[in-house]
């Protein structure tokens, strides 16, 4: 904002001299004519921008080398949560000091590019993931050091060139898309593994039974092979065309595991049991992969709700459907997966196997995330409580 003033003319011939201002101080004979106000404009998208990352549990910081004030102000009418909290990036001078400001503050001002590289690294320090935006030579120390760098396409070329993610239309309000899509793809890629990675963990238990304790592996590559397309192959990739924008939980290899290992403990469980009762009892190759064909089958097929639940509409189409076509083969098509009869006894096995192994399934997996949550706890009452004692100290 400035004013714009006007001298007050003096009388022709006098001979007065001009006066001229002293440091701050106005010249005499002045009178305001005019006022201008200069702002940023904000745009029309920002508030459902910063609202959506609100709603997502992203804590936004706004860095700024101008005045905090005035940034805050701009920040508070573009909807910033927490606006009002803000501090001068010059105040700063000691590292704890930064790291007591980023968790406290949510807007800076006054802010260096060296000081932008400490506040990312700070964040870091306090385990948060962290991404940053900007589109100057200035930011590109904070850029590189962040967990995700988004720029500009209207930014300088160094900014440009370090950056995970290049907004083409220079246009902040297509993150929330961006963070959907990356969501999607995560979330598909984790359950498709899930469904993978059953198969090989059991796969590898069952010949490690079969070398120890069995006569011959219970099943034919083609019984495999149409287990594989019902419960894995088809199934994830129809399943992979929805829209999965849930939140990702950190620790990927340890989420795959959790709903691989349930069902693939429960198939190998059930295989085994199979496999004692046809090596007592029947004594018959043939009886012994079409019940574990059967049962293995089933069980695959009832992790898939396991791990895609909760199931919608479409969910549950594409899983009955697959369940559907797996029997409809097992009946339709006996010689070319070389399944035979079965005895009563193995039937009523069979049956019983098939009943109550999704239970145990679910009671497994229940037993993991309860296991994983406790942990999960103990590690965040950990982590608040050091950071306390650091801030104290």
């Amino acid at each position: 904002m400035f004013c714009l003033w006007k001298r007050r003319s003096s009388c022709p011939g006098t001979g007065a001299q001009p006066n001229l201002n002293q440091e701050n101080e106005l010249p005499e004979g002045l009178k305001p004519v005019a006022l201008f106000m200069l702002t940023d404009i904000i745009r029309d998208n920002a508030p459902e921008t910063l609202a959506f990352f609100k709603d997502q549990g992203v804590d936004l910081k706004v860095i700024s080398g101008d005045d905090p004030v005035t940034v805050s102000a701009i920040a508070k009418k573009a909807g910033l949560e927490n606006a009002d909290k803000y501090i001068d990036a010059t105040t700063i001078t000691t590292p704890e000091d930064m790291e007591r400001a980023v968790a406290e503050c949510s807007v800076f001002g006054r802010v260096t590019p060296q000081q932008k590289k400490e506040m990312v690294l700070a964040l870091q320090k306090q385990k948060h993931t962290v991404a940053m935006t900007g589109d100057g030579v200035n930011d590109v120390l904070a850029l590189k050091e962040a967990d995700c760098s988004v720029v500009m396409a209207e930014g300088s070329d160094a900014a440009k060139n370090i950056a995970n993610v290049v907004l083409m239309d220079s246009n902040f309000a297509a993150m929330p898309e961006i963070v959907n899509q990356g969501r999607r793809v995560v979330n598909n890629i984790r359950t498709a593994a899930s469904m993978f990675l059953i198969k090989t963990i059991f796969s590898v238990l069952l010949c490690l039974i079969t070398i120890f304790w069995g006569d011959s592996y219970p099943f034919e590559p083609i019984q495999m092979s149409l287990i594989s397309a019902c419960a894995v192959g088809i199934p994830t990739f129809l399943l992979a065309q929805e829209n999965n924008f849930n939140k990702i939980e950190s620790g990927f290899l340890r989420y795959v595991f959790m709903n691989a290992f349930p069902a693939a403990v429960t198939i190998t469980g059930c295989v085994f049991t199979i496999m004692l009762v046809c090596q007592n009892v029947y004594h018959s190759n043939v009886m012994l992969s079409t019940a574990c064909f059967l049962v293995t089958g089933w069980n695959y097929m009832a992790a898939l709700k396991t791990v895609y639940a909760p199931l919608s509409r479409y969910r549950k189409i594409i899983i009955y459907g697959m369940q559907f076509i797996f029997f409809f083969a097992a009946v339709c098509v006996q010689n070319l997966l070389a399944l035979g009869s079965l005895e009563f006894g193995m039937i009523i096995l069979v049956f019983i196997l098939m009943t109550f192994s999704p239970v145990v399934i679910e009671v497994i997996t229940e037993w993991c995330r309860s296991l994983y949550n406790k942990a999960h706890e103990k590690e965040k009452k950990g982590i608040i409580s050091l950071f306390l004692e650091k801030v104290q100290k």
